[in-house]
């Protein structure tokens, strides 16, 4: 008996090894039929998408998927396909899980996934995934699709302005295009130029004819010395498949990045009225007259261009001009992006009108920059001249005779007064009054007096700064240390005609008059320069005191 019951055990152990075997080579068997992973390519340009597909075959029921060494990839969508094939009268059903990736850094990268059908765990194929750096974008130019980063400086002055470009370069038809983030460089104000003046062309790169697309300009002007970055960005293309049905095949692409140095501007020979033109600046100026009668006016035009940044130079004639009353006016103002370089144009009318006769003289008026070829300051000229102003000046009439030849009388006959004096009491005078003129005299008085509040209210409201008001405001709900200062720039330009990011702390002390309200934008640039991290609650209740005292100028 106990013979017969161990050569069960025996039995029943070779049993389960056996089991054991077999089922092992079912997984080993699944490994290699039922789930594969594919890719398009297996040496990849790091900014540049590809598709990752995992196909499964033969299983419905799906637990979880897991790829290991995806994390090394941005995963820019997800999609799935399924497909039946009968082939000799056998079924075959797929199971396509596609994935979009593109790299995020540069190496040699594995990929392997791991399937899990109803508490079966599958094994896919491992992939060996190449990833390159994009030394030149010249190198995109072998390719059918890329986007181009173009930048009109990768060294700059503090206070200049620079050209950024995206352009779009394509041998397929394309149905449309986006940034997949918001275009926006941390540390400088950007400008971007409008949708409407973007161009499309076609162009040749070896040989090969391309569709370009300029996708996006601005010019940007850095708020800060030092090293300003130009971040990655991802771009979506979708690509022209040629069915009605179906929409567009998605191609995901990514932006070069780039660095700027922005350097500082000499303090050495710095005239004292620069007020932060930096670049390339031409004038052009013309007096209508040469000669007129007086009572009659001379108009001086004047254009200022280059590749410049004009945003502090708000007039040309800065105090008075002997011999003239000066009415200035700035009539156009236009930035754009030329052959990759930023270029400005502005153009003044200035009025003349003569406060005497005679040859009245107007000296040359000098404009100081930094110009950024020479690394030197230079001053730019507007041309005097001679006006010569004939006739005889117009005497003022004595208006107070002819205002006293005509007085107009007077009489109010609605109030009777009944004088009577009481012998008794000499010292009272009595005035006797009916009761409906009394009441008639109230009303009117009240009403003046209402009036009068009335209108020194108006004068209290119209006295105040509305536009100042409404950057405040914007100020105050600012979420960090850049908005806040960015904003607080526009404060101070606003109410002083002076950028603090264009302008040396002296030139700001200089064009603020209060000596005590100059302290304090000192106080708060000082503040901002000194600490890597800002309090942005800190830095609002000091930027309050120096509204406070601007609100009540």
């Amino acid at each position: 008996m106990t013979g017969k019951k161990n050569k069960l055990m025996v039995s029943l152990t070779a049993l389960f090894f056996i089991c054991v075997i077999i089922f092992k080579q079912t997984v080993v068997f699944a490994e290699g039929n039922k789930v594969r992973l594919d890719i398009d390519n297996l040496n990849l340009r790091r900014g540049v998408s590809t598709q990752l597909v995992l196909s499964i075959i033969d299983e419905e029921s799906i637990e979880n998927v897991d790829i290991s060494g995806l994390d090394n990839f941005e995963v820019l969508s997800t999609g799935q396909s399924k497909s039946t094939e009968i082939i000799n009268g056998k079924s075959k059903f797929q199971r396509d899980i596609i994935f979009t990736i593109m790299p995020k850094k540069t190496g040699e990268f594995k990929l392997k996934g791991t399937v899990n059908c109803s508490g079966v765990i599958y094994e896919t194929n491992e992939l060996t995934i190449k990833v390159q750096e994009r030394n030149t974008e010249e190198e995109g130019n072998a390719e059918d699709i890329f986007i181009k980063t173009s930048i009109s400086h990768d060294e700059i002055y503090f206070g200049e302005k620079m050209a950024v470009s995206y352009e779009l370069y394509t041998r397929y038809n394309i149905e449309n295009y986006r940034f997949l983030e918001r275009v926006n460089i941390d540390e400088a104000i950007t400008n971007h130029i409008p949708e409407d003046k973007l161009c499309v062309d076609f162009t040749y790169l070896n040989g090969r004819k391309y569709a370009k697309y300029e996708v996006e300009k601005m010019f940007i002007s850095p708020v800060k010395t030092g090293t300003v970055t130009i971040p990655h960005y991802k771009f979506q293309v979708d690509v022209s498949t040629g069915d009605f049905v179906s929409s567009g095949k998605p191609v995901y692409l990514q932006t070069q990045g780039k660095e700027i140095k922005v350097k500082p501007l000499p303090d050495k020979n710095q005239p004292p009225e620069f007020s932060g033109i930096v670049g390339d600046l031409n004038i052009s100026s013309e007096y209508s007259e040469n000669e007129i009668n007086y009572g009659d006016s001379v108009t001086l035009k004047v254009m200022i261009s280059g590749s410049c940044n004009l945003d502090n130079l708000k007039k040309i004639i800065k105090g008075k001009l002997d011999g003239f009353a000066v009415y200035e006016t700035e009539k156009s103002f236009e930035e754009d992006i030329v052959d990759n370089k930023y270029m400005a144009k502005k153009e003044f009318e200035v009025i003349l009108v003569p406060e005497k006769i005679g040859k009245l003289s107007i000296e040359p008026m000098q404009i100081s920059y930094f110009d950024t070829e020479s690394k030197t300051y230079k001053k730019a000229e507007i041309k005097g001249t001679t006006i010569e102003v004939k006739g005889k000046m117009t005497e003022v009439q004595n208006s107070s005779q002819s205002s006293s030849e005509a007085v107009e009388k007077v009489v109010i006959s609605q109030v009777n007064y009944e004088t009577s004096y009481d012998t008794s009491n000499d010292e009272y005078f009595t005035i006797n009054i009916k009761k409906k003129h009394l009441w008639a005299a109230l009303a009117a008085f009240i009403l003046t007096v209402a009036a009068a509040a009335g209108v020194i209210h108006f004068l209290r409201q119209k006295k105040k700064d509305r536009k100042l008001e409404e950057i405040y405001r914007r100020l105050k709900k600012a979420e960090d240390e850049k908005e806040i200062y960015n904003v607080f720039n526009e404060m101070i330009k606003h109410k002083f005609e002076i950028s603090l990011k264009a302008s040396s702390k002296d030139v700001v002390i200089q064009s603020i008059a209060d000596e005590e309200l100059a302290g304090l934008v000192i106080e708060v640039i000082e503040f901002i320069e000194s600490k890597e991290e800002v309090d942005g609650n800190v830095l609002k209740d000091k930027i309050k005191k120096i509204y406070r005292v601007c609100a009540g100028m």
